[in-house]
């Protein structure tokens, strides 16, 4: 009997050692040792498109949905700072002053701020209540004053030093759209929803110094031609374009047949160029002198809020979907996008150690540089919600799960539309590759996983024994078996030649938002709504670990390529990283204001990245 009991004894000693050497069977981890440092490489932000850029165009100021500032340097390809203010309500317009140190920014909230950037980070110096929702802002070359537009008819000057009302400019009879200034400071020109457009002195007191009319539509756009301060180029609802000459109050050329309303325009700098915005989101590039058409772009995924020339050439397009569009107007060519986007981004995976696949809430899949925060290429995949999205070198694909209930698979990294698949019955959460790319599992909301053939897009097998919603379902390291997570708080374990699991795990005491395997396949690791994430041993059916430290739903957990590490995100706004071999905690990153709804490790492990509620991605470097 006493041998007997000693064999045993030894037994379990070997098994324990077998599984990793130093994992111990802890039922509750909580400790957080900060071993791990980590630098903020880059931060592609939430952004509405509504941007500035300064007099020597190096930076450019843009504003997320939640009012927060944030300044871009174009030199160095970074995005450098934002506010700790946040606006109430969403930034309709931003634009620096003449010496670049402050902006001043206006929004729905019927608030203008004026902000200092000459400090590391965006400070509110004056906010005053301007008396309706504000649609532009010019501010003068003094620094001091500015002209405010609101979405009534007025138009005002103010002191943006002291806050106060200077003077207004009576004349308009509907919603006033846009300002502008001309190139000698002495004028500006006003839109406006009453099919006019009006010239007026800085310092005007008895009305306009002009009116233009001609428009049957609402006057949407006005700007100067900043090589002539006697030309107006107006657009309008009417779908026709205008340059007028301010000398005889006369239009010196004209487009009326543009295919939708215009919206947005602008002059080059040396005048020889112009650009409009339509309705139906296409930016067209036209000569001057003759308004023929050089070049129609129609990239652009919603409405367009804000065009400029930066420079002679480069002509910049901020949108609705977030993002700031290059376009150069001489090779004709766009060159690159910046900005980000204006809505949720719900998931994340890596494409190489510099590049990450999002998917968004506005139904868009877009693939980002984040060394230089650009945006290399995107989609418009539906109207509905992108759940999921995932990426696999071998097949050279990426793959997007949406609410609509569809699976795409998109070329890499052109997104051109390779396959559908089909079967889907309800909103899908995810749809994961295996590591050769040969296969791919989706999991669904009606409770459901689907293995398909990648090559052939065929609907290989179903597997249906879950009793409620599937939130994630994955691979296997050879592809042989799928794991699947459920809010029916089971995790399952499935061959994929049979539709009958193999093993089911109730891990959680809550809904569980994804499970994976570990890269050696013996463990699995599990986010679960109850703020845990566990690692499984699933063959003895233990906890190995149970990080408890978040204080809300964990919405991801993976572990790095080497299986060493552990990223687990959540709804509690925090992201945290946990050694594998001590079960310890040794990175929490706690300093963000939205909800963190994915996280991952590179490749090579060396960096991390994460998406938020507020439609932004950030990525770390280990140091």
């Amino acid at each position: 009997m006493f041998l007997k009991r000693n064999l045993t004894f030894l037994l379990l000693s070997l098994t324990a050692i077998f599984y990793s050497g130093c994992f111990s069977s802890k039922d509750d981890n909580t400790t957080m040792n900060e071993t791990l440092n980590y630098t903020l490489n880059q931060e592609i932000p939430s952004s509405k498109g509504v941007f500035a850029v300064n007099g020597d165009n190096t930076k450019v100021a843009t504003a997320n949905k939640y009012g927060k500032v944030i300044l871009y340097d174009k030199s160095s390809k970074k995005w450098l700072t934002e506010s700790e203010d946040r606006e109430n309500d969403d930034v309709n317009v931003i634009k620096f002053s003449f010496d670049n140190k402050k902006i001043v920014t206006g929004g729905i909230d019927q608030r203008v701020k004026v902000w200092n950037v000459d400090t590391t980070t965006p400070a509110i110096l004056q906010s005053m209540k301007v008396g309706g929702e504000v649609s532009d802002i010019i501010v003068l070359k003094d620094g001091k004053s500015a002209i405010i537009a609101n979405s009534t008819s007025e138009i005002k000057s103010y002191d943006i030093e002291k806050g106060i009302q200077i003077n207004s400019f009576n004349g308009h009879t509907d919603k006033v759209n846009s300002l502008d200034f001309s190139s000698d400071e002495t004028k500006f020109v006003s839109a406006s929803d009453d099919m006019t457009a009006k010239v007026w002195t800085t310092t005007s007191t008895g009305g306009a110094l002009m009116t233009l009319t001609g428009h049957s539509g609402a006057v949407k756009d006005a700007v100067f031609n900043p090589s002539d301060s006697q030309e107006v180029m107006t657009v309008s609802s009417d779908k026709s374009l205008k340059i007028w000459d301010l000398k005889t109050n006369t239009v010196k050329v004209e487009k009326k047949d543009f295919a939708d309303e215009v919206v947005k325009c602008a002059f080059s700098i040396d005048g020889t160029k112009v650009a409009a915005a339509l309705k139906n989101n296409k930016i067209i590039v036209l000569n001057k002198s003759d308004l023929s058409i050089l070049k129609e772009f129609d990239d652009c995924m919603s409405t367009v809020n804000t065009m400029v020339f930066s420079d002679t050439s480069d002509l910049m397009v901020g949108a609705d979907d977030g993002m700031i569009r290059n376009y150069n107007t001489t090779t004709l060519t766009k060159d690159s996008v910046i900005g980000g986007a204006f809505t949720q981004a719900y998931s994340i995976a890596y494409a190489g150690n510099n590049e990450v696949v999002a998917g968004y809430y506005d139904g868009t899949v877009r693939i980002w540089n984040i060394l230089t925060g650009e945006c290399i290429s995107y989609v418009k995949v539906s109207d509905s919600k992108i759940y999921g999205v995932d990426y696999n070198a071998a097949a050279g694909l990426i793959s997007s799960a949406s609410e609509d209930g569809s699976v795409k698979l998109w070329s890499y990294p052109d997104l051109k539309l390779q396959k559908t698949l089909a079967g889907n019955e309800k909103q899908v959460r995810s749809a994961v590759f295996s590591k050769d790319g040969t296969k791919i599992v989706s999991a669904g909301w009606d409770r459901k996983a689907r293995l398909y053939d990648v090559a052939t897009g065929t609907l290989l097998r179903t597997f249906a024994e879950h009793t409620d919603i599937l939130y994630y379902a994955s691979f296997n390291s050879d592809g042989t078996k799928v794991i699947t997570a459920g809010w029916d708080r089971n995790v399952k374990i499935w061959s994929i030649n049979s539709d009958t699991s193999i093993g089911t795990y109730k891990i959680h005491d809550s809904q569980i938002n994804s499970a994976v395997f570990t890269p050696d396949d013996k463990l699995i690791v599990t986010a679960g709504m109850d703020g845990t994430s566990r690692v499984y041993d699933y063959t003895e059916e233990k906890d190995m670990y149970n990080f408890k430290k978040h204080d809300s739903s964990v919405t991801s957990a993976f572990t790095n390529s080497a299986g060493t590490r552990v990223i687990t995100a959540g709804n509690d706004k925090a992201i945290k990283i946990w050694d594998m071999a001590s079960g310890e905690g040794i990175k929490s990153f706690t300093d963000f204001d939205y909800k963190v709804y994915n996280a991952q490790f590179s490749p090579s492990g060396s960096r991390v990245a994460a998406c938020f509620e507020d439609g932004s991605i950030r990525s770390w470097d280990e140091k």
